[in-house]
């Protein structure tokens, strides 16, 4: 009973797939007419379109063309016109040529006797701009060199105030030693006096009073150069304290540039263990220090026990570069210059030229040698004092001849100018006379220029109008394959619809009778199930019948049937067996005649 509808479902489930198929088929097969009916739809108005641009173009050919005929008549007048202009023009140039010929050789006579007298003009012009130039050169000779001799005079009264300066100063530091270690040294001494109290050892100073030469005077440069003139005019203090105090002073009496040295002060000279050989001079022993303290400054600062001085260059480098002399550092010559060696052992030189101005001064001799070179500039000075008077009196004439002769240039400028006037009044009057000519026939050339420029525009116009109307055919062409090209897409799109139309109409058909055919399955379906309804029915009736059968045996002959509880299994399988085999032979038949009434239907 159970297979037979599964059966009879497969079946139904079939015939519902396939009419589910057919009618998805049947509903593409409408979207495809719609489609091709939409592009038949799209390609009639393109026709239609197409249809109404080739008479558009065939309009606008026709008219082009008349325009073109009409073009060619106007070219030809054209041409005629400019035939007619061509000859008067040429009659005109001819009568023209002629008066102007006459007029031009008047002219050009007038005008070059203009330009002749201008060339000479500009020739004396020449002349007298070279003269100008010369006695500006003259002038500027004379005004350097009148330069020249106030530069050389105001550097002989540069020098000669510097040396009444000095000459002031050596006379005070003939009555005050302390002067040749600055101006300031005398104040600045007297002020350290009235603050003594204020240090706790009295500052030593400046350090060139405490230096006197055991050598003669030629190797005071030698030794202020070696030792540096900065140094002997500082001082030097005990402590910290009494620089503090020191720096007051100097910004009291606003000093500049001193040099203070903070050591504690010495009562002895260090012992002298690295001196040079005693033939070599060295600053050392050159000088006498009259403080010990300055002493030890200065070899601490200077090495001066080390450095040898000698009479000249050659001397020096011996010295430092030949003695073998270990303990030499350096050497000074008299003049100051310096021989030493770099670290890479180079051999070196500086030359100087430098004078004594602080060790060994003979502020007398200075003086003298400083008043006579005083009395050297005033001679200088009134001596170039006639040299200037000359040199601006050569300025004055020269200036005074250039101003005659700058009169004459502007005369000659002036000549020149109305010249120039004249001959461009000349040139003008001649280029009127040749343009009032030139006008008549530039008149005449300008209206033969407009009639072949109107030649030209027509005949552009109408070589336009063909090129328009050759674009208008080749425009044509393709719309007419384009036109072509869409009735046979029309006659194939026709063909298919005849296809899909009988296509749909099978389709239509073969669903018709599919559904018919279903709708006959569905009514034998329902037979069958009322048949197998009555067989289930009489199949339950026969059980009943039997159980009713067994429990009247039951209760009739109970020793005969067993009670289930008093039996063995053994015999209670052999009950339930031969149950079964009943059960069974009951069902076949009543399956045999289920599957016979099917077999019936099915067929």
């Amino acid at each position: 009973m159970t297979r037979e509808g599964a059966k009879h479902d497969e079946l139904v489930a079939k015939h519902t797939s396939m009419r589910t198929e057919l009618q998805a088929r049947s509903d593409a097969k409408t979207q495809e007419v719609n489609k091709f009916n939409e592009e038949l739809s799209d390609a009639t108005a393109r026709k239609a379109e197409l249809e109404a641009q080739i008479k558009d173009h065939q309009r606008e050919e026709a008219r082009r063309k008349a325009n073109i005929a009409d073009l060619k008549k106007r070219g030809d007048t054209t041409r005629r016109r400019r035939d007619v202009l061509l000859k008067y023009i040429k009659d005109a140039e001819e009568r023209m040529a002629k008066a102007a010929r006459e007029d031009k050789d008047q002219k050009i006579r007038a005008l070059q006797e203009k330009k002749d007298e201008h060339a000479r003009v500009e020739v004396e012009y020449t002349q007298l701009r070279e003269s100008r130039e010369s006695l500006n050169k003259r002038i500027e000779e004379a005004v350097m060199e009148a330069r020249a001799v106030n530069d050389r005079a105001n550097a002989i009264r540069t020098r000669r105030t510097k040396l009444q300066n000095d000459l002031r100063d050596m006379e005070r530091a003939k009555q005050d030693r302390v002067a040749v270690f600055g101006r300031e040294t005398s104040d600045l001494l007297r002020e350290i006096n009235s603050n003594a109290r204020r240090f706790k050892r009295k500052p030593i100073g400046p350090i060139g009073m405490h230096i006197e030469l055991r050598v003669g005077h030629e190797y005071a440069a030698a030794v202020e150069t070696a030792i540096a003139r900065g140094m002997l005019r500082g001082y030097i203090v005990d402590n910290y304290d009494d620089e503090r105090v020191m720096k007051d002073i100097f910004n009291k009496l606003r000093i500049k540039g001193i040099t203070l040295y903070v050591t504690r002060f010495s009562e002895s000279v260090y012992p002298r263990l690295n001196e040079p050989h005693r033939d070599i001079l060295t600053v050392f022993r050159a000088i006498k220090v009259d403080d010990p303290t300055v002493a030890n400054l200065l070899i601490d600062q200077k090495r001066i026990e080390t450095v040898a001085l000698a009479k000249d260059r050659q001397e020096a480098e011996d010295i430092v570069h030949n003695s073998g002399d270990r303990y030499v550092s350096e050497a000074y010559t008299q003049k100051g210059g310096r021989a030493f060696k770099s670290r890479g052992g180079a051999k070196n030189f500086s030359n100087a030229n430098e004078t004594s101005q602080m060790l060994g001064v003979n502020v007398e001799d200075r003086i003298i040698s400083t008043q006579e070179e005083l009395n050297n500039l005033e001679a200088q000075l009134r001596t170039s004092e006639a040299p200037k008077r000359q040199a601006d009196q050569q300025r004055q004439a020269a200036e005074s001849e250039r101003s005659a002769l700058i009169r004459k240039v502007s005369n000659m400028e002036n000549r020149l100018a109305t010249l120039k006037d004249d001959i461009r009044d000349e040139e003008d009057r001649a280029r009127a006379s040749e343009r009032g000519l030139d006008e008549d026939l530039t008149e005449q050339e300008e209206n033969v220029k407009k009639e072949e420029a109107e030649m030209r525009a027509l005949n552009d116009q109408a070589t336009q109008a063909q090129d328009d109307a050759a674009k208008v055919m080749k425009m044509l062409a393709p719309l007419k394959e384009r036109l072509a090209e869409i009735n046979e897409a029309n006659a194939t799109k026709d063909a298919q619809f005849d296809v899909i139309d009988r296509e749909i109409s099978k389709l239509t058909r073969d669903i018709t009778k599919e559904t018919s055919a279903l709708d006959e399955l569905e009514k034998l379906r329902g037979s069958k199930n009322q048949k197998l309804g009555a067989l289930n029915a009489e199949l339950l009736t026969t059980e009943q019948t039997l159980q009713e059968k067994t429990d009247k045996a039951l209760a009739y002959c109970p020793q005969r049937v067993p009670a289930a509880g008093k039996k063995s299994p053994a015999q209670l399988d052999s009950t339930i067996k031969t149950f079964e085999d009943r059960i069974r032979k009951e069902q076949a038949s009543k399956k045999k005649s289920v599957m016979e009434v099917t077999k019936q239907f099915g067929d």
